[in-house]
């Protein structure tokens, strides 16, 4: 035999002295599998070459992001851990969480389509002649019944009109002010 692997060649003998013709033996070093969350190594692996990784790290937790998967570097390609037969740096890749914003009337009446919006991003709400067209009369609209400069989660938000009833003396000066949950 030709022993190689790992930079040395030897003879090797066969069983009661004999020696055979020239055989090529390539020894493989075992691969390192190492994962990263953030640019940092978030957990390492060491796998026998050619094998399948059994199991891949716990699912790294991002808040506001929804785990996508083990990618390259440059977040190109995914990786697959079948047949490993190289060193592998597998990089957590995350999509950041999306929530849908419906904005309806008082009645309940949907203000055009809900929209697809990003953790913490705001919302944009409907233009003035849409809000306009579910003000009934002798009502004035004041504003939403929640915050819509902070997206966190899905949520239908309420067009706020004035009372406009005699009997209860208030008037509202600060929209902002106003909040109904």
């Amino acid at each position: 035999y030709s022993w190689e692997g790992r930079g040395d060649s030897k003879s090797i003998c066969i069983v009661d002295g004999e020696w055979s013709d020239a055989v090529t033996v390539t020894v493989h070093p075992d691969v390192n599998i190492t994962f990263y969350k953030d640019g940092n190594i978030y957990q390492q692996q060491t796998l026998t070459w050619g094998h399948d990784l059994a199991s891949q790290p716990e699912l790294p937790a991002k808040k506001a992001h929804a785990f996508k998967g083990w990618y390259n570097s440059d977040a190109s390609s995914f990786i697959s851990f079948k047949n490993i037969k190289q060193d592998l740096n597998a990089y957590a890749t995350y999509d950041i969480n999306k929530y849908t914003v419906t904005f309806v009337g008082p009645d309940g009446t949907p203000l055009g389509d809900p929209q697809i919006v990003e953790h913490g991003k705001a919302a944009v709400e409907p233009d003035q002649d849409t809000i306009n067209s579910i003000v009934k009369e002798d009502r004035k609209f004041i504003g939403w019944n929640k915050d819509i400069s902070c997206v966190v989660q899905n949520m239908t938000v309420i067009a706020v009109t004035d009372a406009k009833n005699p009997d209860i003396p208030i008037k509202i000066t600060d929209a902002n002010a106003v909040r109904y949950s």
